[in-house]
C-alpha cells in the first residue's frame, strides 16, 4: 500500500515520505496543542474576551475567503481573454460584456 506513495512522490524509504508530509504533521501538532491550551485556560479569560477573539477569527476567516474569491475571479477572466485573443477575435470586449451580462 505504501510502494504506490513512495514512488509517487519519488523516495525510497520512509525519510522521504515524512518529509513529504511535514507541513500536514506540524498543522496537526499545532491544532492538537491549541485545543489542549483552550481546553486549559478556557475559565481564566472572561466571556468578554472569548467573544471578542472568536469575532475576530470569524471576520479574519470571512476577508481571506472573500480575498481568494477575488483573486479566483480575476484569474477565470483574465484566462477568458487570453482565450478569445488566442482565437483571434476581434471584438473580445464585446465577447467578454455577452458573456458577463
Amino acid at each position: 500500500m505504501i510502494a504506490p506513495i513512495l514512488t509517487a512522490y519519488g523516495g525510497e524509504g520512509e525519510g522521504r515520505l515524512i518529509r513529504t508530509f511535514m507541513g500536514t504533521i506540524i498543522n496537526a501538532i499545532a491544532i492538537l496543542i491549541g485545543g489542549a491550551s483552550g481546553l486549559l485556560f478556557r475559565k481564566r479569560f472572561p466571556e468578554r474576551i472569548a467573544q471578542t477573539t472568536l469575532q475576530v477569527l470569524g471576520l479574519f476567516t470571512l476577508v481571506v475567503g472573500v480575498n481568494m474569491a477575488l483573486q479566483l475571479f480575476f484569474l477565470f477572466f483574465s484566462f477568458l481573454i487570453l482565450f478569445y485573443i488566442k482565437l483571434g477575435r476581434n471584438s473580445t470586449i464585446n465577447a467578454l460584456n455577452n458573456c458577463i451580462f
